[in-house]
């Protein structure tokens, strides 16, 4: 199990585990197919998370992996026997998966998501637990403002705030709700107030500062 997105952007107005469903419902891999794809259909997933007998995430059961198998099972006579024995979830499922951590970035969520094409991650504590599921809908709830309006409002915080590392205006880019401000110089505190003050505009899920070109960030 892997947990990508860290890398990213570099700080986060809001995070996986402020959006998350908790104790999200799940599946084990020895659990009949139709019981699993009855769970999904009950709770409106679009993909369910798999445990194995000691509770530990192995994989993701997914519309996707529903839709592999049937074309598999259709084009090939061998599936006839199948049809005779019930179909378990460890033959359908994914059994790699990537995951992210409770403290990664809704824009890191976003990011993983478009990267492997999924629409629900698994969601892991440090021990690799599951804890619970992030979706497409909860990104989407996170980024109901246009990058311009946001844009808009994070140049007019910038402006107000009277803080050394922007005695020129940085450059802002919005992309999907995450910001990036190219030109800061200054301190790490002086990064960091920066960073507390675009945090606070509504509809930001991710900020990356670019130190200005030939300036070295300090220390405090």
């Amino acid at each position: 199990m892997r947990a990508l997105g860290r890398t990213i952007v570099r700080q986060a107005a809001m995070l996986v585990e402020d959006l998350m469903t908790r104790q999200p419902p799940v599946c084990r891999r020895s659990q009949s197919l139709v019981a699993a794809v009855r769970l999904m259909c009950e709770h409106d997933l679009a993909a369910v998370p798999v445990l194995d007998a000691e509770s530990k995430l192995v994989g993701v059961l997914s519309v996707n992996d529903l839709v592999r198998w049937e074309a598999r099972r259709s084009r090939s006579r061998r599936w006839a026997k199948t049809l005779q024995r019930p179909v378990l979830v460890a033959q359908v499922m994914t059994h790699e998966t990537i995951g992210v951590s409770v403290g990664e970035s809704i824009a890191d969520a976003a990011r993983v998501m478009r990267y492997i094409n999924r629409s629900v991650l698994p969601v892991l504590d440090p021990n690799g637990m599951l804890v619970g599921i992030v979706s497409a809908a909860d990104v989407a709830s996170a980024s109901v403002r246009t990058d311009e309006s946001i844009r808009l409002d994070v140049q007019k915080r910038l402006t107000q705030l009277r803080n050394p590392a922007i005695a020129a205006l940085p450059s802002v880019h919005v992309e999907s709700g995450s910001v990036i401000l190219t030109g800061v110089s200054g301190s790490r505190r002086d990064m960091e107030a920066v960073r507390r003050s675009v945090a606070t505009v509504t509809g930001v899920v991710g900020i990356h500062i670019e130190p200005h070109a030939g300036v070295r960030t300090t220390a405090d």
